[in-house]
C-alpha cells in the first residue's frame, strides 16, 4: 500500500472508520450542491 500511495502522490488520512464516514458525509453535501448548481446530470 505505501508503494502505491508513493507511486500515486497520495497521502494517507488516518482516522477511525466514523472519522472517515463523517467525511464522506461532507464531502457528498459538498458535491452534491455543486452538481445541483451546474446542472449536472447523470447519463
Amino acid at each position: 500500500m505505501t508503494e502505491r500511495f508513493a507511486t500515486d502522490n497520495a497521502v494517507g488520512g488516518g482516522g477511525s472508520s466514523a472519522d472517515f464516514a463523517a467525511f464522506i458525509k461532507r464531502e457528498q453535501k459538498i458535491w452534491s450542491d455543486i452538481v445541483k448548481r451546474a446542472g449536472i446530470k447523470a447519463d
